[in-house]
């Protein structure tokens, strides 16, 4: 998973997949620039959804193509980044089937557990979310939450209380969450 602005990393992480004929996710908005989709879909290149506008957008493109097309849904945590509000969700998931025919979630991410946000941890655990699923540094949502691999540096979360760390901890180990598990 790479971002559109480290155009070295986008191009050493392309290789990379081709060589080992994986698919690509790549994280920018989504755009029909040039017929950008066209080409996202004949690379199957996977990209990161934020914002209902993309998912219709998306979901328009497999339906133009007869097809499922597979994609990664970005969640707003309330940190001021890039994902769908709250509002958006409630809206993708009350209306499904006409939202996400054509689309196939292979992942939801956010920075949630890191946020304290419980309320949309809660959401995320009422439709399965993985929680133990760790990010690219091993850091399971459980040791984010608890405040596990970050750094004063570490602007996500910056606003969390101890309130809202303790919901989120209690929230994870009830649906399951290792609390044996350890960082690297």
């Amino acid at each position: 998973l790479v971002h559109r602005d480290d155009r070295r990393a986008a191009a050493d992480a392309f290789a990379e997949a081709a060589t080992r004929q994986e698919p690509v996710r790549f994280h920018h908005r989504l755009a029909d620039e040039h017929g950008e989709r066209a080409r996202w879909i004949d690379h199957q290149i996977t990209p990161v959804l934020n914002s209902l506008e993309q998912v219709h957008a998306w979901n328009q493109a497999g339906q133009e193509r007869g097809r499922t097309l597979p994609a990664i849904l970005q969640v707003d945590s309330g940190m001021s980044r890039a994902g769908m509000p709250p509002e958006e969700i409630n809206e993708l998931v009350g209306e499904r089937q006409s939202h996400l025919g054509n689309i196939k979630l292979q992942h939801i991410m956010s920075h949630l557990a890191k946020a304290g946000d419980a309320t949309a941890i809660r959401l995320l655990l009422q439709y399965k979310a993985n929680v133990e699923l760790p990010n690219t540094n091993g850091i399971t949502p459980l040791l984010a939450a608890a405040g596990i691999g970050s750094s004063a540096l570490d602007t996500r979360g910056r606003y969390k209380t101890e309130a809202d760390a303790h919901e989120s901890v209690k929230l994870l180990l009830g649906a399951g969450a290792n609390l044996s598990i350890r960082d690297r």
